[in-house]
């Protein structure tokens, strides 16, 4: 479908046609608002209650706004609105009945980037220059205003159901990379930085990277923290289930790491949207030779080293916490941001 076909309402004068539902199945890339109709209608029938969906919506919508607002540059109205009825789409099927469940349709990720002038949210720039300001008041001034004492997160599951546990993972890279250490508790796991267009590089790249993994390894995608608290895409490397913990296994997932942290910073350096699955193309090669070889381009661009201690704070990862011990680091942090106020004034303030 043309560009113009996807990012503008319909052209007809008589609106979508009566064969519309069958239509935008086949569609990769729909009209905004014909999605929007077909999905309403269709949980409008599947729940069993026309007031149920719009709610679930709503959520997303807000969920979204912030699970984006650190992400530089403009971002596409379509792409916002595609992730918003993904996820809404994904929450309203928690209640429908197991027999009944389905996958999202339109499995293709369009890009993140405004592909036109008319593409551009417009209300995005705002809207991240409002979450600014509330993060930069003070908490007297928060509870003056109506607001929670301290910033809500995303929702983020810390355990990744049937990935490697983290003691056999940290145990593989001490065999694999011995003296090298790694972020507590982090092992094979790379941030994604800010500025990459994770539909296209990653997300919407997945029946390709999953062609290019070996046979045994495995990559899960998951939110986590950075160095500075804030949340970020985060690839995480291990085993398959049932796959033997073996030598050769090991170099395996070693290589495929490495090869994950190369394509993760020559994309950062050079500023191309390259999917994760081009750099996978070369397994065969750094599996032979034991190494993984950067090119050319990313020789000369290393020699700058602004532009390298940039990219090693992206890709920079904060220690891993359980739930409980994330809740006493946003506390530890607020205590340390408010140690001005009396203390017993931050003791009410965090009983509420």
């Amino acid at each position: 479908m043309s560009t113009s076909g996807k990012r503008k309402a319909s052209d007809s004068p008589t609106g979508p046609s009566k064969n519309v539902k069958l239509d935008i199945l086949e569609q990769e890339f729909p009209n905004t608002e014909e999605r929007a109709g077909f999905i309403a209608t269709k949980f409008s029938k599947l729940l069993r209650d026309k007031t149920v969906f719009p709610k679930i919506l709503d959520k997303a919508r807000i969920d979204r706004k912030h699970q984006f607002v650190n992400r530089t540059g403009d971002i596409s109205e379509y792409w916002f609105n595609y992730a918003v009825d993904l996820m809404a789409w994904c929450n309203a099927m928690k209640l429908v009945q197991s027999g009944r469940r389905e996958w999202f349709p339109w499995r293709s990720v369009p890009s993140s980037k405004p592909e036109d002038p008319s593409d551009r949210a417009v209300w995005f720039p705002k809207f991240k220059e409002t979450q600014a300001m509330l993060a930069s008041l003070s908490s007297r001034e928060r509870l003056d205003n109506g607001l929670a004492l301290m910033e809500e997160e995303p929702q983020m599951n810390r355990n990744i159901l049937g990935m490697t546990s983290i003691k056999l993972r940290q145990a593989i890279w001490d065999d694999v990379f011995p003296g090298q250490p790694c972020v507590q508790n982090r092992p094979f796991e790379v941030a994604v930085p800010e500025n990459f267009d994770f539909g296209a590089q990653v997300h919407g790249d997945k029946s390709e990277y999953l062609q290019q993994l070996p046979p045994g390894i495995r990559m899960a995608i998951f939110l986590t923290e950075n160095l500075k608290g804030t949340i970020v895409k985060c690839l995480v490397f291990g085993y398959q289930k049932n796959t033997v913990d073996s030598s050769w296994n090991r170099t395996l997932l070693a290589v495929v790491y490495r090869t994950a942290v190369q394509w993760a910073r020559e994309a950062f350096m050079t500023q191309d949207r390259v999917p994760i699955s081009q750099a996978f193309k070369n397994l065969r090669f750094s599996i032979a030779h034991g190494e993984v070889v950067s090119s050319e381009r990313m020789k000369q661009l290393s020699l700058d080293k602004s532009l390298v201690a940039e990219c090693d704070a992206q890709l920079a990862l904060g220690p891993y916490r359980n739930q409980e011990d994330h809740a006493v680091f946003r506390v530890s942090a607020w205590l340390e941001k408010e140690k001005l106020l009396p203390a017993d004034e931050r003791c009410r303030m965090l009983r509420g």
